[in-house]
């Protein structure tokens, strides 16, 4: 806002706003939308998820547009990451399908 009174070009950013929980054993992240809004966005779902652990990932043209994940500590591990540095997810997106939630780890250290 300040730089558009400037008369400078600014654009808008979406805030990086994550809910993270952490309870004795259970850890609680979230971000985002967590069912598509429009069809052109996929809802990918942790294929292996136990009644202990589920993973989800709303994603648009590689964008992250959302991420839940509610497990033992560890569950979400690199979500935090994936929202701050925004990366292509295009890369990854065949592997979460598969259900290689660890390709985010992958994606963030060559960030």
């Amino acid at each position: 806002a300040a730089a558009s009174v400037f008369g400078q070009p600014a654009e808008y950013r979406e805030p990086n706003s994550m809910v993270n929980l952490k309870m004795d054993g259970i850890d609680v992240k979230s971000f985002g939308i967590t069912a598509p809004a429009e069809p052109a966005q996929e809802l990918i779902v942790d294929a292996a998820d136990s009644p202990d652990e589920h993973r989800l990932v709303v994603v648009e043209g590689g964008r992250l547009l959302g991420a839940l994940a509610v497990g033992p500590p560890g569950t979400g591990q690199h979500v935090a990451e994936i929202i701050e540095q925004r990366p292509d997810l295009t890369p990854v997106v065949g592997s979460l399908r598969e259900g290689n939630w660890g390709s985010l780890q992958a994606l963030v250290a060559t960030n």
